[in-house]
């Protein structure tokens, strides 16, 4: 009996994995016909082969900023490879025919003042606009999104006040 109920066991997990893998490629707007070569290794056969001194696999936010500090540092023999049509990985978005979506929560908390190297990051995209007569960064406001106090409240005490 308990053979046949741990046997039973290991078929729903195998199953349950499979549908999650499946929901999750669905959620996440991948390319799930690629996505299942990469499971599979179906691949083709090479029909050459490179040499390069730097791949950069993936070009999602990891794989941009490696991009973008080898850019900074003058290097630019590298090559970057990305399985999706485009670059973002899940700090990109989707759209349908109503708006445009996130696919992946990408927020980033006010930075201090410390940490010059975001701050010129931040510069160099257009986020911070400048800085106010006190050296406050001025924030593209169209960039921000700000948590209204009452709805962090309600979720402290798990109820609307």
């Amino acid at each position: 009996m308990a053979t046949t109920v741990l046997i039973s066991v290991g078929a729903l997990l195998h199953s349950c994995k499979e549908k999650t893998i499946a929901l999750l490629i669905r959620l996440s707007g991948t390319n799930h016909i690629l996505g299942h070569r990469l499971r599979v290794q179906n691949f083709p056969k090479p029909t050459q082969q490179i040499h390069i001194p730097y791949l950069i696999v993936g070009g999602g936010i990891t794989g941009l900023s490696a991009a973008r500090q080898l850019v900074r540092k003058g290097v630019s023999d590298f090559l970057m490879v990305e399985l999706e049509n485009h670059l973002g990985g899940n700090s990109s978005h989707g759209e349908n025919q109503y708006s445009k979506y996130p696919l992946g929560a990408h927020y980033l908390p006010l930075p201090n003042f410390e940490d010059k190297e975001l701050l010129y990051f931040l510069e160099e995209t257009k986020i911070i606009l400048g800085y106010d007569n006190k050296g406050f960064p001025v924030f593209d406001e169209e960039q921000l999104t700000i948590a209204r106090m009452n709805d962090c409240f309600i979720k402290i005490i798990g109820k609307k006040a």
